[in-house]
């Protein structure tokens, strides 16, 4: 593994390290209830399945063995992690470590920093130490979880799908631009419009893959069309048309002000995770254990700006400034862009997630900033 990426774990383990220390104690104490929470995949009863990954297409008994050596991986990881946590409480930020502990690091990170499924808006109890932190909770990311979609994309050649949306008004979602740009282009007189043979949507379904739909969930929207893209953030408003018989989406609420200073905040992102191959294959199949394009809650905490971090992409965001940018760790992929990024306490949407970098942080757009900004003033989008 090259040096910049061992000193980027060694840094953002050095940055979790209370949270990587409460979950090596839980693991010593009771290591299978942790990893039942952790990665409810590897318990039999839970009826998982592979979507994506080693065990696709397989028959039963071949899925219980690849889900099998997937959990005796998990646990190996863990251990090796937990002894490298060793290292770095004696080292601090100047730890040296081998690959393989690397890798287990990671795999700590992977439980500190969960990506938990959910049926109906809820999840089960969460690994430590968000069991205790997210439990009062509950029923504010129910209803935040039930305003938060898929961008499916009919007609797309390889994946049907562009992005994670959520309703910030009645008949207005959020997402970036360059999730719109999967579908759409800009016009010469700079309006956008769809690109010839594609249509868009969004699926409030978590699993958009099961045999039959969740019966909590509400029902596909289509996309009419392109609100407005902002012209120097990566954020781009979509017009849906509501249904008016089906209620429980409802526009969730950005917050108006600056939220404060990181320390003691916790955060959560809402979205649909796609396999990432830029990032290390075997963590990321411990967190996410071969399940992709399925809704999560990911919790995590705000970060001060990471030195030398990015906030400006191509071609959508380059006209951004540095206080444009909010930072957070919780664990994203690709399929998290257009993630909505709720601060827990309120519940009130703070950032729109828009890419990162791995093990290192997560860039999102400072919506508190956006308050008085005519594109979304445009779109009736509604602020504390």
């Amino acid at each position: 593994m090259a040096e910049d990426s061992t000193q980027d774990v060694v840094a953002h383990a050095t940055h979790l390290l209370p949270d990587l220390e409460a979950v090596a104690q839980q693991l010593e104490r009771n290591p299978g209830a942790v990893m039942r929470r952790a990665f409810p995949d590897s318990d039999p009863a839970s009826g998982s399945r592979a979507i994506v990954g080693p065990g696709s297409g397989l028959p039963p008994l071949a899925v219980d063995r690849v889900g099998a050596a997937l959990s005796a991986e998990r646990k190996r990881l863990l251990e090796v992690g937990a002894e490298a946590l060793e290292t770095l409480r004696a080292d601090g930020p100047g730890a040296a470590l081998t690959p393989e502990a690397q890798l287990g690091i990671e795999a700590i990170v992977s439980i500190a920093r969960p990506a938990l499924m959910l049926r109906d808006g809820a999840f089960d109890d969460a690994p430590p130490p968000w069991d205790h932190i997210l439990g009062p909770y509950r029923n504010g990311i129910r209803t935040a979880a039930m305003s938060v979609g898929r961008i499916g994309v009919p007609g797309l050649p390889q994946v049907p799908y562009a992005g994670t949306g959520f309703l910030v008004a009645e008949d207005a979602v959020m997402t970036n631009c360059h999730v719109a740009m999967v579908f759409a282009r800009e016009g010469r007189d700079g309006g956008w419009s769809f690109q010839s043979g594609l249509g868009a949507n969004l699926d409030f379904v978590e699993d958009p893959d099961a045999p039959h739909r969740d019966a909590g969930s509400p029902r596909v929207m289509r996309i009419e069309g392109v609100i407005g893209v902002h012209p120097a953030l990566d954020l781009a408003l979509l017009r849906i048309t509501p249904d008016e018989t089906d209620h429980r989406a409802k526009p969730l609420t950005l917050m108006s002000h600056d939220p404060g200073p990181p320390a003691g905040r916790n955060l959560y992102v809402l979205g649909y995770p796609a396999p990432d191959y830029r990032n290390e294959a075997r963590v990321q199949r411990s967190i996410f254990g071969d399940r992709y394009f399925v809704k999560r809650l990911q919790p995590g905490s705000p970060m001060a700006p990471p030195p030398g971090a990015t906030f400006r992409m191509e071609p959508c965001s380059m006209g951004a400034e540095r206080h444009d940018v909010m930072f957070h760790d919780a664990s994203t992929l690709g399929g998290n862009s257009g993630s909505c990024v709720v601060d827990l306490e309120s519940n009130h949407v703070i950032g729109l997630h828009f890419g990162g970098e791995y093990m290192h942080y997560n860039a999102a757009v400072a919506l508190w900033r956006l308050v008085d900004d005519p594109l979304l003033a445009r779109a009736g989008v509604s602020f504390t």
